[in-house]
């Protein structure tokens, strides 16, 4: 991936391990084993993870974008890009309608999908969204929530973010209409992210592009 390509602003942005700055080219990995993905069973009392903001961009006095700014983002929009790998290691793209709950990203597929058995083999995924000044790309692994009481908020979040009702039943979201979930019963995931990319797309955000990090 080329952090931030085909944007003038963004095409400066790097990384930095151990102080030291580095490409954002990444290499690819050889095959990893398979990962069996966790189940969760959260209550609403969870400690929230706040990340530490790292600046991406060169200029020395560019202020790296604060979480909450990420996160309000994150909550506002639409549609979501999610990345997965098939168990030979081909990539996998879907859209997705995703909500956050306690400073985390949530999404259903159904039980039959290719994603979801993507995930049950390896849990590592990235979800990705743009906004109007900020595109947002979240790497990390998924638990499966199975928490009846955590899954409610979740289908609250579903029902006031895009008027999509579910019922809970056996620890799965059961409804009609969510054509890119697959037919029901479907799974929940939480996203819980190593690192979040938030890449400014104008002029107020694009020298401040920031890597919130877990």
């Amino acid at each position: 991936m080329i952090c931030g390509a085909g944007v003038d602003d963004r095409s400066r942005a790097i990384d930095r391990v151990g102080g030291a700055p580095v490409s954002c080219i990444e290499q690819v990995p050889e095959a990893a084993p398979t990962i069996e993905c966790a189940e969760m069973e959260k209550t609403p009392t969870m400690t929230l993870r706040i990340p530490n903001d790292e600046q991406l961009i060169v200029p020395a006095d560019a202020q790296p974008i604060p979480w909450r700014e990420g996160a309000r983002r994150l909550a506002e929009a639409s549609t979501f890009w999610l990345a997965t790998a098939h168990l030979r290691g081909r990539p996998h793209v879907r859209p997705i309608l995703a909500v956050l709950v306690d400073d985390a990203l949530h999404f259903a597929s159904g039980t039959s999908a290719r994603k979801t058995s993507h995930l049950a083999g390896n849990p590592n995924c990235t979800v990705s969204t743009s906004t109007s000044d900020l595109d947002l790309v979240a790497e990390g692994t998924v638990a499966r929530v199975v928490d009846e009481a955590r899954l409610q908020r979740v289908a609250d979040a579903y029902l006031a973010r895009y008027g999509w009702p579910v019922t809970i039943r056996d620890g799965a979201f059961f409804a009609d209409g969510a054509p890119t979930a697959g037919p029901p019963p479907f799974h929940v995931y939480e996203l819980q992210p190593s690192t979040i990319y938030g890449f400014g797309t104008d002029d107020a955000l694009g020298s401040r592009s920031t890597a919130w990090r877990y």
